[in-house]
């Protein structure tokens, strides 16, 4: 689970990329219900930024679902989007692999 590791050799030649800007950052930590000292201490920044979109389900590989655990849930979902980017040479296929865990 997680973000996955990194093989450097791989790294450098990465076919699909996650495009994500400063400011898909910042809506992310504007999400966060944080105050001013934790947000200027994670963004390492005492500028002032713009919260007017704040975003939690940030255009990166990882995942999480919350759910309450006094619900039935198998009722409920959760939708995730990410975009990718093709950067390897030529056009490509690529195939999803999704493994839940269990319960």
């Amino acid at each position: 689970m997680g973000a996955g590791c990194v093989d450097p050799n791989r790294a450098v030649d990465p076919g699909l990329i996650y495009d994500a800007t400063p400011q898909d950052y910042v809506n992310l930590l504007c999400s966060m219900n944080l105050t001013e000292k934790q947000f200027k201490t994670i963004a390492r920044s005492s500028a002032k930024h713009n919260c007017s979109n704040p975003f939690d389900d940030m255009n990166y590989p990882s995942f999480i679902a919350l759910f309450n655990p006094n619900e039935d849930y198998t009722l409920l979902g959760q939708k995730f989007r990410r975009t990718v980017t093709n950067v390897g040479p030529g056009a490509a296929n690529y195939k999803a692999k999704v493994t839940a865990p269990k319960n």
